[in-house]
């Protein structure tokens, strides 16, 4: 009787292996990858539904082998969806998800390759748990961190630890009254040697920072001379930019462009609406998204909703053929 749930893990993604082929995605997510209680899962692709009677009734084979049960339940965002079972007692779920085929011309992606979906968590900074709970999604994403906050240098080293990349939040002036300012940020006026040496004394205190992304900044981000000393700072530092877009009328992705800097501009916020169902709709709009265009730009908070969705929501994101990928990667497929 087998009942340790990472070796039936193990089993029941070897079991998919014939019916989903060389070439489509099987995931192990272990349990505990949210602050809401779940089985560990066991996410299949599979190329078409033809496939589905196959792995099936290889599951229910491994299921007899192995004296547990095999139980059909609602698929929810899955195509289909099984449980696991052992006197009453659910071991593991299993999803299986259909591969969408990627647009014939989605224009960001490379010819043939698959839709690409960066995640950017802003915010890091203040918090170590919270940095450890972004750190622990079982998914591909990118974190911004605050400069100038006791925390900001050991949540840089650890996310760099743990392979995620880390970009610098940079704080921005924005309109009179519409944020709360920030003690160092840039400002409108500012000259390109205090714009650099504000940036170099920020880049000191988030190790590993690889790009940048801008804290709020609807003024800062709507003037051209501004951006284009940041624009600047960042071509000669080796840094990429991705334009958060607090205002429709920034000027920072042209800007970054037009200096050669590889850059690209925040499609989606997740998390305007903190609500879980909101937060999900997002999630669904920027997949959406990557598949129409081919890339996008997702950013969210780490607020406890938002990481619980992601932690459950992306490997299902994944599952469906969509590609997770770091920022640095969307800003350098831009024009």
């Amino acid at each position: 009787m087998e009942t340790d749930t990472n070796r039936l893990a193990a089993d029941f993604a070897a079991a998919a292996r014939p019916a989903a082929g060389a070439d489509s995605p099987i995931r192990i997510v272990p349990s505990g990858w949210s602050r809401t209680a779940g089985p560990t899962r066991v996410l299949v692709s599979l190329p078409d539904a033809a496939h589905l009677g196959a792995l099936e009734s290889s599951w229910r084979d491994a299921a007899g082998i192995r004296g547990v049960t095999l139980e059909q339940r609602e698929p929810g965002a899955a195509s289909a969806a099984y449980a696991i079972s052992y006197e009453g007692r659910t071991l593991l779920a299993l999803e299986v998800f259909l591969l969408a085929p990627p647009p014939a011309a989605a224009p960001g992606s490379p010819a043939g390759g698959a839709p690409e979906l960066a995640v950017i968590v802003d915010d890091l900074g203040y918090d170590p748990s919270v940095a450890r709970s972004v750190f622990s999604i079982p998914a591909r994403v990118s974190v911004a961190v605050l400069p100038n906050l006791p925390e900001s240098s050991a949540i840089a080293e650890e996310a760099h630890r743990h392979g995620i990349e880390v970009l610098l939040h940079l704080p921005m002036e924005s309109v009179a009254g519409e944020d709360k300012a920030e003690k160092i940020e840039l400002h409108v006026g500012e000259p390109a040697g205090e714009v650099a040496r504000v940036m170099d004394q920020m880049l000191a205190t988030v190790p590993y920072a690889a790009g940048v992304n801008n804290h709020q900044g609807s003024r800062a981000t709507a003037d051209p001379a501004l951006m284009a000393s940041l624009a600047a700072a960042l071509r000669s530092r080796g840094l990429f930019f991705i334009d958060s877009r607090t205002s429709p009328g920034s000027r920072a992705l042209d800007a970054a462009l037009h200096a050669g800097v590889p850059a690209a501009a925040r499609n989606v916020f997740l998390d305007d609406d903190e609500q879980p169902a909101a937060i999900r709709r997002q999630l669904e709009h920027a997949e959406r998204l990557a598949r129409e265009q081919g890339i996008c730009v997702a950013i969210g908070h780490p607020h406890g909703a938002t990481l619980d969705v992601l932690a459950e929501m992306l490997p299902e994101v994944e599952a469906r053929g969509i590609r997770l990928v770091s920022a640095s990667q969307i800003a350098r497929r831009s024009p």
